[in-house]
């Protein structure tokens, strides 16, 4: 996939294995404190962190690219960590691509259960033994709801999906600035959208052609990322994103109610 986008539409492609990606798998490993699967802010931050790392390696080595032409690619976890992405660095992002992401991590709030062979296995993730975890910073609703959004998202979704269900997808896009909802039921069936359910078994490099050929994708020039500083404030705590030195650092204060 990496050596098709660079070479069919000129961009340099960057696969993140974000903190505790591996747990997001369908093999089973053992969470430590090192390494667990937060499910979203720190992830959400390494993807931030390398692609603001690639823009200042191209231009330590005199390499023209296009600050304004950033686009985000996602299948589920990893759509919804470009939603999330986006809200962290805003502006960072020019275009979203979202294949089913959910609007928070359903795993926060219950098992997962893998089907590995004949063999069902149950994984509570470690993330939800922290006492304080802030379930507001992980909700995409809650998040874009003051939002002032201006990254143009395709989001595609299936009409029969198990882990979201398309409505609540609706809640989220539609009243969005620049967010163009697909729904894909059984009518859209073809060799790009296979089916309804969860990932609508898309063909991914197809997916992303659909995208760019068929909705008027353009992209402004420029030549530097500029990302201010800001604030989110959530019921229970303010996060401060710092990028004054271009490096993302997040800074969490709790509120004592």
């Amino acid at each position: 996939m990496r050596s098709y986008f660079a070479d069919q539409y000129n961009m340099v492609t960057v696969q993140c294995n974000y903190f505790g990606w591996e747990f997001m798998q369908y093999d089973v490993f053992e969470e430590t404190k090192e390494n667990f699967n937060d499910m979203g802010p720190m992830q959400a931050l390494d993807n931030i962190f390398s692609v603001i790392m690639i823009s200042e390696i191209l231009k330590d080595n005199n390499l023209i690219f296009n600050a304004s032409k950033i686009v985000s690619y996602g299948h589920s976890h990893g759509a919804y960590l470009s939603y999330l992405s986006n809200i962290f660095a805003p502006g960072l992002y020019n275009l979203i691509i979202d294949n089913s992401s959910w609007l928070y991590p359903v795993y926060l709030l219950s098992d997962r259960y893998l089907n590995i062979g004949d063999s069902q296995n149950i994984f509570h993730y470690f993330i939800r033994s922290f006492e304080d975890i802030d379930l507001d910073i992980y909700n995409l609703t809650f998040l874009y709801k003051h939002f002032r959004n201006k990254c143009t998202i395709h989001s595609f979704h299936g009409t029969e999906d198990s882990l979201i269900r398309y409505q609540d997808k609706e809640k989220l896009c539609l009243p969005m600035k620049k967010c163009f909802l697909h729904k894909v039921g059984h009518s859209n069936i073809n060799d790009v959208f296979k089916s309804p359910g969860h990932g609508v078994d898309a063909d991914y490099l197809k997916l992303f052609d659909l995208v760019m050929e068929n909705y008027n994708i353009s992209f402004n020039k420029s030549t530097d990322i500029v990302i201010p500083n800001h604030r989110i404030e959530t019921k229970n705590c303010s996060y401060l994103f710092d990028f004054k030195n271009k490096i993302p650092v997040l800074t969490r204060e709790e509120k004592y109610i």
